[in-house]
C-alpha cells in the first residue's frame, strides 16, 4: 500500500506511516483525514506532524508454526518494541520528577543512544523487518506481529476467502473465517460487555482541520469547559 498510496490518497486523505509522517510509531499505519482534528494530551505531545481523524490499519504476518521459534520471535519483539517506542516517545514515558525502576531508566538510556545512532526511520524499517521474517511462507499461522507481537495469533485458513456482509449503506469483504477470528480475538463477541478502553479519551473536531486546532488548541479547550 505504500507503494501506491501517494496516488490513490489525495488530499484530504493521508496515508500515514512511520516514513510518510516521521514520529510514528504505533505499529501499524493509518489513514488520515487532514480536514479533521483527534486530540488528547499523549495525542498533542507526539511528534507527528498529521493529527486527522484517523483509521488505524494493521499488516498479518506469517508466524513460525514451531513453538520454540515463535517464543523466541515474541521475545526479541517485546524488546525491540520497547526500546523503539521509548527512542520515539521518550518525554512520554520517562516525566520529570517521577522516580522509575533502574532496569526502565536503563532501557530508556539505550533507545536514546540507538535513537542517535540509527534514527527512528532505520530502527523502525528493522522492527518491520523482523515482524516480517516468515512473511512469504506457507506457515499455518499469522498474526498482526507489528501490533500484538505475538499476542493474537489466528489461522491462515481464516483468510482463504472473502464474503461480503452489509455496512450502513454497502457491503464490505471481510474474511470467510469472521467467527473463529472474532472469538479468538474477542471471546463471545455477541455478548455486550463492560472492558476498559484502549486509548485515552479523545476528542473529535469533524468542522476543523488539524493544523488549525492545535494552533488554536489551548483557546478551544477552555471554550468547551
Amino acid at each position: 500500500m505504500s507503494e501506491i498510496a501517494d496516488k490513490e490518497f489525495q488530499h484530504p486523505y493521508f496515508f500515514q506511516t512511520p516514513f510518510s509522517d516521521p514520529g510514528l510509531v504505533m505499529g501499524g499505519c493509518r489513514l488520515r483525514n487532514s480536514d479533521t482534528t483527534v486530540s488528547n494530551d499523549v495525542e498533542f505531545k507526539r511528534p507527528y506532524k498529521n493529527k486527522g481523524i484517523f483509521i488505524d490499519l494493521f499488516v498479518i504476518d506469517g508466524i513460525p508454526d514451531k513453538e520454540s521459534q515463535l517464543r523466541k520471535l515474541k521475545s526479541r519483539l517485546k524488546l525491540y518494541w520497547r526500546l523503539l517506542r521509548y527512542a520515539a516517545y521518550y518525554d512520554c514515558y520517562f516525566e520529570k520528577g517521577k522516580k522509575y525502576p533502574v532496569k526502565r531508566l536503563l532501557a530508556g538510556k539505550l533507545s536514546l543512544g540507538l535513537k542517535y545512532i540509527f534514527g527512528i526511520e532505520r530502527l523502525s524499517r528493522g522492527y518491520g523487518r523482523l515482524c516480517s521474517k516468515y512473511s512469504g511462507r506457507n506457515t499455518k499461522q499469522i498474526a498482526p506481529l507489528e501490533f500484538s507481537r505475538g499476542k493474537d495469533i489466528y489461522q491462515r485458513e481464516w483468510y482463504g476467502g472473502t464474503v461480503y456482509v452489509p455496512f450502513e449503506h454497502m457491503r464490505v469483504p471481510i474474511p470467510e473465517g469472521f467467527d473463529q477470528l472474532l472469538s479468538a480475538t474477542y471471546g463471545d463477541y455477541m455478548v455486550m460487555k463492560r472492558v476498559p478502553p484502549v486509548h485515552r479519551p479523545f476528542t473529535f473536531d469533524t468542522e476543523i482541520p488539524f493544523s488549525v486546532y492545535y494552533a488554536k488548541r489551548p483557546e478551544l479547550e477552555e471554550k468547551s469547559l
